[in-house]
């Protein structure tokens, strides 16, 4: 809190239309791989374009669970939250659950299925969506 001794600090940053804010926890910076390496979310979702929040945690999901194979160890807990452009139609006719999916087998051949998805992609040169 501001002008209180030990009380923090205080920083604000833009959040224009069209901006996503993603909080999460431990569970999600912590997942680890085969070799112990941590998941990164920043680099993981850097420069992907996203137009619902619901689309952002379905890659973010899927990217964990390809990271882990399938298997994190620790809860996570994450939320998004997008600033609308004004006049941006909000209604995708699927009940807030935004994009396309489709089932997909493991690519470790253990059998099972996941979701993969296709939102999300880091966009191509020239991609203006």
């Amino acid at each position: 809190i501001r002008g209180r001794p030990g009380g923090g600090r205080v920083q604000e940053y833009a959040f224009p239309p069209g901006a996503s804010l993603l909080l999460y926890t431990d569970g999600v910076s912590e997942a680890r791989d085969e070799k112990g390496r941590f998941y990164d979310p920043a680099a993981a979702l850097d420069g992907r374009r996203f137009t619902r929040p619901r689309r952002v945690l379905d890659v973010l999901f899927s990217d964990i669970a390809d990271h882990t194979d399938g298997a994190p160890q620790d809860d996570i807990a994450v939320l998004v939250v997008r600033r609308p452009v004004p006049g941006e139609d909000l209604d995708d006719g699927e009940g807030g659950r935004s994009g396309r999916r489709r089932r997909v087998s493991r690519p470790d051949g253990r059998g099972g299925s996941r979701r993969a998805v296709t939102e999300g992609e880091r966009p191509g040169a020239g991609d203006n969506n």
